[in-house]
């Protein structure tokens, strides 16, 4: 049983995952709904989002838009940044549940 109708949820996503879209179960459906970006400063994920094929996303800020399908193509690591770090996305979405009872 469940007492909320909505919850906020996160998702890592980086090269080799596969790509992330609408959910819907009997219980529930997920929609997802911006990310930002995981990494060093200098590092770039190029994504294929909502069908468009190879789109460079920096490091820099939250991007927010309806997002029907989100996948990571490939990664490309600055090599003046010596930390290492996991490079990708945290997508957020919002999990709502179809009853409370």
């Amino acid at each position: 049983m469940n007492s909320r109708q909505q919850i906020l949820i996160t998702q890592k996503l980086t090269v080799g995952d596969p790509a992330i879209g609408f959910v819907e179960t009997p219980e529930y459906t997920i929609e997802y709904y911006g990310f930002i970006g995981l990494g060093n400063t200098n590092d770039t994920v190029i994504v294929t989002l909502n069908g468009v094929e190879d789109v460079p996303l920096s490091m820099m800020g939250m991007i927010e838009c309806p997002i029907e399908s989100l996948e990571v193509t490939s990664i490309n690591k600055s090599e003046s940044e010596p930390a290492p770090t996991y490079v990708g996305l945290l997508v957020f979405g919002i999990k709502k549940f179809k009853t409370l009872f």
